[in-house]
């Protein structure tokens, strides 16, 4: 045949012939395909949470070049058909929604740290707790430093005639045109 397509018999002779020969095929069972699922998804989630998206992404990839690879000598070498797609899907999904998680979960946590600080501390300070990575904790630091002292005039008169955020509102203006002042 010259359109390389064979006609219904040669198919029927060449399947005879390899049944005769001990050529078949042997697929994979589906309980195999989903524990090789779980593996690899369960595999990549806890991964990722030790190592960095960069590595994990690379480690993604080797893991799938090595099961593309395993399937293609069990299939060359023992006629074994591996399933590839679901166990690829699988660990690509598991990096790109391990990777998701991880950005969301830091941007979260840098949130919590702004809006727990950015009424008390200068905006520098926060940026620098933010970027440090580390979980703010009591007790603080030893650092020679210059204290500044304000008196305003009539402070408690006014104070307790106003709601308590209006009054930090006012008080972190004044404090921060205060320190202006000072540090430039």
């Amino acid at each position: 045949n010259q359109s390389g397509q064979m006609a219904g018999y040669e198919i029927h002779a060449n399947a005879l012939q390899s049944i005769i020969a001990g050529n078949s095929l042997t697929k994979m069972e589906s309980w195999h395909t989903i524990l090789i699922i779980l593996l690899f998804a369960g595999s990549i989630v806890f991964l990722n949470r030790l190592i960095t998206a960069k590595r994990g992404i690379a480690v993604g990839i080797l893991l799938m070049v090595g099961y593309v690879y395993l399937g293609y000598y069990l299939f060359v070498s023992y006629h074994y058909f591996v399933i590839f797609t679901a166990p690829i899907l699988a660990i690509v999904f598991s990096e790109v929604g391990t990777v998701v998680y991880e950005y969301f979960d830091a941007r979260k946590e840098r949130f919590r740290i702004q809006s727990m600080f950015q009424s008390y501390v200068s905006p520098q300070l926060v940026k620098q707790m933010v970027e440090s990575e580390e979980e703010p904790k009591l007790g603080g630091e030893e650092h020679v430093v210059t204290a500044f002292f304000s008196d305003i005039a009539s402070f408690s008169a006014f104070s307790e005639k106003l709601p308590p955020k209006r009054l930090v509102t006012l008080i972190n203006e004044y404090l921060t045109e205060m320190t202006n002042i000072l540090t430039n």
